[in-house]
């Protein structure tokens, strides 16, 4: 009830801006995290609205100013990002685009992402190995010496 009261508490967002770090921490971030259809949504439009409206170059410092802050937002992001039925994968997708990757240059810890590997239908899994072929390194350093 307290997460659903601090979004949506009518106030012009000249007045929230001192606020915005707290309202992120014990707002946004909880309403992200929860298992609630109507709190995700209220959550991502109350990010969405503060991006639209403010600049990033004022935004980006004002949530970063708590080391944890945006890596737990990114962490709770990246959980809405979900093929067409889940409902809110869109719209978690259109806020990522509109960070435009800098919210990189606040994010100094870690994200700690769990994998739910066999969880869903849409899985894809690629494993890598490069190995150098000696037998082509000596042709080419024939070829190079004639």
């Amino acid at each position: 009830v307290i997460v659903e009261l601090s979004l949506t508490i009518p106030a012009r967002l000249s007045v929230l801006l001192p606020h915005l770090p707290l309202l992120m921490k014990l707002g946004l971030i909880p309403a992200l995290q929860s298992n609630h259809g109507d709190l995700n949504n209220l959550g991502l439009r109350t990010l969405e609205f503060w991006i639209d409206n403010l600049s990033a170059d004022f935004l980006f410092p004002i949530l970063a100013q708590q080391s944890s802050t945006m890596g737990e937002l990114m962490v709770s992001l990246t959980r809405h990002l979900h093929p067409a039925p889940y409902p809110y994968g869109l719209l978690c997708l259109r806020i990522l685009g509109k960070l435009g990757g800098k919210n990189r240059i606040f994010m100094q810890d870690l994200m700690n992402i769990d994998s739910n590997l066999g969880e869903s239908d849409h899985e894809l899994a690629l494993f890598c190995e490069w190995k150098s072929d000696p037998v082509g390194d000596s042709t080419d350093d024939k070829n190079t010496q004639n």
